[in-house]
Parts: structure tokens; sequence; C-alpha cells
């Protein structure tokens, strides 16, 4: 018994299960993370957009890096370099995950390679 096609075949095969997760060290908080003000001499990068995200300030806990929201409301550090040189499609770890498991359901479904930015709308 084999499959009359490609796409019937996709459908009948067995699926390959990958579980994607953040990194272990990625602070993702739903809640609004600490800040302080910044200090003379620093360039200050709060109110800067970069992909899905907005700086708000100097992290209160952390040397260096900066407190970011999300339009997902979501909050998460970043280092300087990071925010300066940041990719258009920046997000925090759970908007990227969702994007990276939407892309992988569409290549499985249809076989067609799709480009990330599409899902990162």
């Amino acid at each position: 018994m084999r499959p009359v096609n490609k796409v019937a075949a996709r459908v009948v095969a067995n699926g390959e299960s990958f579980e994607f997760r953040a990194l272990p060290t990625e602070v993702c908080s739903g809640l609004p993370l600490p800040t302080k003000p910044v200090p003379g001499g620093v360039d200050d990068l709060s109110g800067r957009k970069f992909g899905r995200l907005t700086v708000i300030g100097l992290s209160a806990d952390l040397r260096g890096r900066w407190v970011c929201r999300c339009t997902c409301s979501n909050y998460v550090i970043r280092r300087t370099t990071a925010v300066l040189n940041a990719a258009p499609d920046s997000s925090c770890p759970q908007c990227y995950l969702l994007a990276v498991t939407k892309r992988h359901e569409f290549i499985r479904r249809t076989g067609k390679e799709r480009p990330t930015r599409e899902f990162m709308a």
C-alpha cells in the first residue's frame, strides 16, 4: 500500500515532533522588570523600537542590560549590543517560538518554504 501522491504521503507519514522552547537563561516575564535611571555618559536608548520590542529603561538587576517590552506585553532583557544591532524581526522568546512553530507547520502541511518575516506580523 503506497500513497497516491506526495501530499497523501505527507498526510499519512509519521510526523516529526520537536518541542520548541526558549533558553533557560533567557528572561521573559509578564510582569514589568525593575529599571533604574540612566547614568550620565551613557546613551539613553529608552523609547527606541526594534522589531516588536520597545526599550523601557536600564535594568536595575543586571549591569549593561536594557528592559524591553514586546508587543505581546512580555518584558525581556537585552544587551546594549543587541539593542543597537537589532534585527528587524526581533521579539520576545514566546513570539519567536510561535513564529518558528507556525513556519514549521506551514512547511509540514504544504512542503513549501516561506520567508520567516511573514509569520512575525
